[in-house]
């Protein structure tokens, strides 16, 4: 009897299946600890074929924050490998001040002469790693990052060195440059100030991302953030503010924003500053299909909704002030909107939404209307609403 040969699918095919199972994270909702994960993990063990296809797909995303704590490991396997690639680079320059500190890492990230002997076997090294997992990454959550690389330091590091801000920085400029050496394009940036996994005491506060966005923001950074899709931002302090000022000049290509500016104190006094930023970064993108505003004055948003008219598909208000807005003009001209969504919004008005009553949203299927209270929401907006569900037609 000849030997039955079994069919192969081709990497494409197996990514598309696999994909069902990858972290909804930049989708629609964040998600932690996502149960089609434990399938992938499964995966990388039937065959060669299947491993990387899997491993491609888990490292897309790789600094997570777990329920039981950071996944700090990862840097088990990128720390090596960039600060391996750096020694070669900086070999023929033989720089002793540029080597001083990444010797001082290198040192305490390795373990003992006796335990590398006795985990010779269970250690992979970082010339024989089966792949190039840093080459993988598409999606960067950088808030999530700062904690992990915290975490590892607090870990790996000696007592008088643990969550030193001179080496959380000097972490994140080795995994850039790892990134870049490897030709990381990152589809997906996250940028929150919130989430983070501890800041108890004085010297966790090391781990405040606002501290280190700018390296982020740096001009050799620049490549990795030029081809991003999906953008997130969650912002709270004036350093922040500060930070992000220029995001505008290197990110344009974004279809997904997501604009979250939280308020500590006062909504209104403390962050107009953010808002003509955020309008400068809705204006300056090219395809933007899908946008996001949370907590935020609407004003000088519904605005700059006229650049994007014939590109818009869903937009979703969620708690914005529509105060001083007049005539919704702006979101009315987006006339090729299939969904828009209003969540526990204020100061809407029927005079206001006149011009959205009038336009003609040939693909509007969908209006979500949820407020805390039937008061706030015009009667004319529900029916309106009402008729665009019912009939399927703007």
């Amino acid at each position: 009897m000849k030997n039955l040969q079994h069919p192969q699918l081709s990497s494409d095919i197996l990514k598309l299946i696999f994909s069902n199972f990858a972290d909804p994270i930049y989708q629609e909702e964040l998600v932690t600890n996502p149960p089609g994960h434990w399938t992938l993990y499964n995966c990388m063990l039937v065959n060669k074929a299947w491993s990387k296809v899997a491993v491609q797909l888990l490292w897309q995303q790789p600094f997570k924050v777990t329920y039981s704590g950071p996944c700090y490991k990862v840097l088990d396997l990128l720390l090596p490998r960039a600060i391996y690639e750096k020694e070669i680079r900086e070999r023929k320059k033989q720089s002793k001040q540029k080597q001083q500190q990444k010797s001082i890492l290198m040192r305490y990230f390795s373990f003992s002469r006796k335990k590398k002997q006795q985990e010779q076997q269970e250690k992979p090294t970082v010339t024989n790693l089966m792949f190039n997992y840093s080459s993988f990454i598409q999606k960067l959550e950088f808030n999530r990052m700062v904690t992990v690389i915290y975490c590892w330091t607090e870990k790996k590091l000696p007592n008088d060195l643990k969550n030193s801000k001179e080496y959380i920085v000097l972490c994140i400029r080795l995994l850039f440059e790892l990134f870049l050496n490897n030709g990381v394009q990152l589809k997906s940036l996250y940028l929150s100030s919130s989430g983070f996994f501890r800041l108890s005491t004085e010297k966790d506060k090391n781990c405040n991302v606002s501290s280190y966005l700018h390296l982020l923001l740096d001009s050799s950074s620049i490549p990795l953030l030029e081809n991003i899709h999906k953008l997130w931002l969650k912002t709270k302090s004036n350093n922040e503010e500060a930070s992000i000022a220029e995001l505008h000049t290197v990110c344009k290509n974004v279809k997904f924003m997501n604009l979250d500016n939280l308020a500590e104190n006062d909504l209104y006094s403390n962050h107009r500053i953010t808002i003509e930023r955020f309008v400068k970064l809705i204006g300056s993108q090219k395809q933007l299909t899908s946008l996001t505003i949370s907590y935020c004055l609407a004003k000088k948003i519904n605005d700059i909704l006229k650049i994007h008219s014939s590109t818009l598909r869903r937009i979703k208000f969620i708690s914005c002030d529509f105060l001083n807005c007049r005539k919704l003009d702006g979101l009315a001209s987006c006339i090729n909107l299939e969904k828009m969504e209003f969540y526990c919004c204020t100061n809407l008005n029927a005079e206001m939404l006149q011009p959205v009553f009038n336009a003609n949203f040939k693909k509007l299927r969908l209006v979500i209307l949820l407020f805390s209270s039937p008061d706030y929401i015009c009667e004319e907006f529900r029916a309106w609403a009402t008729v665009i569900n019912e009939t399927g037609r703007g």
